[in-house]
């Protein structure tokens, strides 16, 4: 851009791209980007070069509505500038520069319409190119939400499939900035279909309960799924505890696949909470080659180890307690007994870590899950509970 302008040399000329969300007074929404150049002389005309400042608005959509032409901004000054021939010129001819050509992306894995079991982990791949330069990177995008960035070919993000109908899409931006989103493409998240012929363990939490007054009962919580991974209910689940508490247990799994054990004795002080299962029976057979871990009795156990120091107060007993139950889009957590650098996970089922944190001291944000039985963690280096909530 040519300007004249009696303004101080190194006064700034702002050039700010918006879309039309853009308003008055909701910065910096709408804001694309914003390239800033410097005045170099007085009282003459000077061809100002502009480069890309900053982008305000990370998640503008390229499409630019207007532009905003901010002279020396947030300042109350009595300069005149006079403007003229504002284009895109080559740096070392001043003749005008060709347009960046926009890059082209489309997703080539999934295919549209395809189906997969809700839990599966898929890659999704896309291929991208820009006939006048490179590509920078490929964003992909699950219902409008990112879920990785590539910058290297073959461009690529893995994903865990979830219930229902799904769109994709993915976004490529070139060396000079510019960025095209492909077509959108749907795929469906379903549970296991076909007919189910095994059943087996597919998960085991063992754990302490609070008894009160320091002491603890020990817990055991299994989960039986069929060989499509579907819960069982009904199941008739036979297991050992042994360690600090030594007995045999049974019951039958609910809706959701899962059955709850707790010792009839309680303990103080440190403990080991040993559990493995016996047998399962219900209507198909089990199988134990399946299960997810070492869980019968067979061929291992699943162990917790809950350690106090000898001078922990019992006011320090370990606890955790959480709610809502069930919750809606925020988890509490109080939990008493853990180091201050404790991690907190939220699990499926089948035992993927779908949230981690460290901050016990506000809520744990589980809007974006879907409605089912999941289990939150907390363990630090000598802790470890366990328990279930329902979304």
């Amino acid at each position: 851009m040519d300007v004249y302008t009696n303004a101080p040399i190194g006064t700034e000329i702002i050039l700010q791209l918006e879309t039309s969300l853009a308003t008055a007074t909701n910065y910096p929404e709408g804001r694309h980007s914003r390239y800033v150049g410097t005045i170099t002389e007085n009282s003459n005309w000077q061809r100002i070069a502009f480069s890309l400042l900053d982008r305000p608005d990370g998640g503008a959509s390229p499409t630019i509505a207007k532009m905003a032409i901010l002279f020396n901004s947030n300042t109350f000054t009595g300069d005149t500038y006079y403007f003229d021939n504002l284009d895109s010129y080559l740096a070392d001819t001043g003749g005008v520069e060709p347009v960046n050509e926009a890059p082209s992306v489309s997703i080539t894995n999934p295919a549209n319409g395809s189906s997969f079991t809700t839990g599966s982990e898929i890659s999704i791949e896309a291929g991208a190119a820009d006939s006048d330069g490179t590509i920078a990177q490929v964003e992909f995008f699950v219902n409008g939400g990112s879920i990785g960035i590539d910058t290297a070919e073959p461009y690529a993000a893995n994903w865990s499939v979830a219930e229902g109908t799904q769109t994709i899409t993915a976004s490529a931006t070139d060396n000079e900035g510019a960025i095209s989103t492909s077509v959108e493409i749907s795929i469906s998240g379903t549970s296991g279909s076909g007919t189910a012929t095994t059943i087996y363990v597919s998960d085991l939490i063992t754990g302490t309960g609070n008894a009160g007054g320091g002491s603890k009962y020990g817990t055991a919580t299994v989960t039986i799924s069929d060989n499509l991974g579907n819960p069982v209910s009904g199941a008739l689940v036979s297991g050992t505890f042994s360690g600090t508490f030594n007995e045999s247990v049974s019951s039958t799994t609910g809706s959701d696949g899962t059955v709850l054990f707790q010792t009839s004795t309680t303990a103080r002080g440190g403990v080991t909470v040993n559990f493995c299962v016996n047998n399962v029976e219900g209507n198909l057979t089990y199988d134990p080659s399946l299960n997810s871990g070492s869980f019968d009795c067979a061929s291992g156990q699943r162990t917790t180890d809950v350690i106090l120091s000898n001078n922990e107060e019992q006011s320090n007993e370990l606890s955790m307690v959480i709610y809502p139950n069930p919750a809606k889009d925020q988890l509490w957590i109080n939990a008493n007994g853990f180091s201050g650098d404790a991690e907190i996970s939220i699990l499926d089922i089948n035992g993927r870590v779908l949230i981690e944190t460290r901050d016990i001291t506000n809520p744990i944000d589980v809007s974006n899950l879907d409605k089912g039985l999941y289990f939150i963690q907390i363990n630090d280096q000598q802790h470890k509970l366990r328990q279930k909530f329902l979304k």
